[in-house]
């Protein structure tokens, strides 16, 4: 999937915690934080179903973070899966043009 036909993500999909700190104590410097993605939001994002995510989460190919009774992804790993998806898809369409 081309990642300029990829919908934004709405706010209320969003969640932001904060990074562990490598002290006991959190600094300044530790105060940066990850991004999590809700299942709904991700689905949204990606024009797929629930029900897709949920097998690939099951096959390994969609890594995320089981909070209670939810599930989240982070922001970081959908964009690095969305990146390698663009670079796949480009090499097939330069392989296939040859």
């Amino acid at each position: 999937m081309i990642a300029s036909k990829l919908k934004p993500l709405d706010a209320d999909c969003l969640l932001s915690l904060p990074s562990r700190a490598t002290k006991a104590r959190a600094t300044t410097d530790d105060i940066n934080s990850v991004q999590l993605v809700t299942r709904k939001g991700l689905a949204g994002r990606l024009e797929v179903s629930v029900e897709t995510l949920k097998r690939r989460e099951r096959a390994g190919l969609l890594p995320c973070l089981k909070l209670g009774r939810g599930v989240r992804y982070r922001l970081s790993e959908v964009e690095r899966i969305e990146a390698d998806a663009d670079v796949r898809q480009s090499c097939a369409t330069i392989g296939g043009a040859l």
